[in-house]
């Protein structure tokens, strides 16, 4: 098997790395929005509360970006694995 996906390593390379990456990115947003609530709007401080705020947006983005590049890696992954058993 590993033979057959040697000609395609950087897929599947670049697809475990984006695996491993999202999962910190996502966990990052419930604490930042955590931070938020008990730091900032418990204590009257909007301009900390505007700075989280784009700092989540911010993640947001990222963690969109990376799951994006994930399914695109993905589905060349799968591909690949299907035009190898069909073919």
């Amino acid at each position: 098997m590993l033979i057959l996906a040697r000609p395609y390593k950087w897929i599947f390379t670049i697809a475990t790395l984006l695996a491993v990456a999202i999962a910190p990115v996502a966990t990052v947003r419930p604490f930042l929005i955590q931070k938020m609530v008990d730091d900032h709007i418990f204590h009257g401080d909007i301009q900390g509360l505007y700075l989280l705020a784009w700092i989540v947006i911010g993640f947001t983005f990222l963690e969109a970006i990376m799951q994006y590049f994930f399914f695109i890696f993905y589905t060349m992954d799968r591909s690949v694995c299907d035009s190898r058993f069909k073919g």
